[in-house]
């Protein structure tokens, strides 16, 4: 059995405290773990998973994987900054939160996977992807692109890792080596494929024909980096934060990259969004799902929390971030966006669904002439103890990959022998 030095953990070289800190949440997580466990008959049970059960067959657990899988490309496409285009940061802060940064893009798989492979009704389904693959369906393709990204993100820590405990004269030949950059363009190569097919998946969806059209794939890749920026924020402020090392650098690092990266996708967000309605107004299926989003069921949570929170006061918020180098600055605005994102995922799916429904126009957005029932979608606590379940887990292995991995610029490998 491997040791856990806990010392060497997240919450640094500090005291007995610290350290009963660390096991107290471990141990938080996983009774939570435990309870959600407890509850996953009463969510297959109570719902009818991977089935045509009603008019909203994704439900929220497609929102929620597909919100923490933008987030885990996001985080690895903004690493590119670093690991593709060289840009070091203040006194080469970028260099020095790599591995963590590379460590969160990883395990953030956790939350997307959970909930996705929950609804499929028997974890083993996804086999069925693979078996059948199918050239043609962008929902196969996520699957055999997910095992892509998996494969370059492992590498790509593992050899950053390895990198750090070499001698100096080894890693000096090794860190602008093409070696490097071939597996941090890959890296870059299935972020960017992964966010572009997740936006095809639902940009050019049959079955919902309100969601049809050329600017998902776009919007999902440009949201993938605002996300990343605002979760990679938080992460950077809470780890060396515990660890007593958030240094002026690090302050300056955070309030400047992320800060900027807000300020440059916001806009464009914006932007696409504006330019798609626009060019929807004569394509009714389309204009349904504007119509939903804006002025009907989810219109209020729509134009306050997306539009006022989401766009508006972050941007304020993160022009000050920027201007001032003001790290809490920064992570208000991360915070704000880590919450109007999801509500922005979330009413982008379930929105599109529910644009189907309508009998207006009926040849056009109902094509199959189905009467769906009902028109609104609510979720219970079966499926709510299930994500809560995922995201302990995703809390737990976060917290212990940064107890047992050499994360730190020029921490050498203590534990596990492939890092050494």
């Amino acid at each position: 059995m491997v040791p856990i030095n806990l010392k060497l953990g997240v919450l640094g070289e500090g005291s007995l405290n610290r350290r009963a800190a660390i096991i107290g949440i471990l141990i938080i997580l996983l009774l939570i773990m435990g309870g959600a466990l407890y509850e996953m008959p009463k969510y297959y049970r109570d719902t009818e998973v991977w089935s045509s059960k009603a008019a909203m067959p994704w439900g929220v657990m497609v929102p929620t994987y597909a919100y923490f899988a933008l987030v885990a490309t996001g985080t690895s496409t903004l690493n590119a900054i670093y690991t593709v285009f060289g840009y070091e940061g203040p006194n080469k802060a970028f260099k020095k939160v790599i591995k963590h940064l590379i460590w969160f893009s990883l395990i953030t798989l956790i939350p997307a996977w959970t909930p996705i492979l929950s609804d499929l009704g028997r974890l083993d389904h996804f086999i069925w992807m693979i078996k059948g693959f199918n050239a043609f369906s962008r929902i196969a393709w996520m699957g055999a692109l997910y095992g892509f990204f998996l494969v370059m993100i492992l590498i790509e820590l593992i050899f950053h890792i390895r990198l750090d405990a070499m001698d100096e004269e080894r890693k000096k030949l090794l860190e602008g080596s093409a070696l490097a950059l071939t597996i941090s363009v890959l890296t870059l190569i299935a972020d960017l494929s992964l966010d572009g097919n997740l936006g095809s998946v639902f940009g050019a969806s049959t079955g919902v024909p309100a969601w049809s059209g050329a600017y998902a794939p776009i919007l999902f890749v440009v949201l993938a980096i605002l996300l990343g920026a605002a979760w990679d924020t938080l992460y950077l402020m809470g780890v060396y934060g515990l660890r007593g090392k958030l240094t002026n650098d690090i302050k300056r690092f955070i309030s400047k990259i992320y800060s900027y990266t807000m300020l440059i996708t916001i806009p464009i967000i914006g932007f696409i969004l504006s330019w798609e309605a626009i060019t929807s107004y004569d394509y009714p299926p389309r204009w349904e799902f504007f119509k939903v989003l804006t002025t009907g069921h989810f219109g209020a949570e729509f134009w306050g929390i997306v539009v006022f929170l989401g766009f508006i006061v972050t941007y304020i918020i993160a022009i000050v971030g920027y201007e001032l180098r003001s790290p809490s600055a920064t992570a208000l605005a991360a915070l704000i966006l880590i919450f109007a994102g999801y509500t922005f995922v979330y009413d982008f799916v379930i929105g599109g669904q529910m644009a189907r429904l309508s009998f207006h126009n009926l040849d056009n957005i109902n094509p199959y002439y189905i009467r769906f029932w009902p028109y609104s979608y609510h979720w219970g606590t079966p499926e709510l103890a299930v994500l809560t379940g995922g995201i302990a887990l995703w809390l737990f292995l976060l917290i212990l990959g940064e107890v047992l991995l050499p994360l730190e610029e020029g921490e050498k490998p203590k534990h596990l022998w492939i890092f050494r």
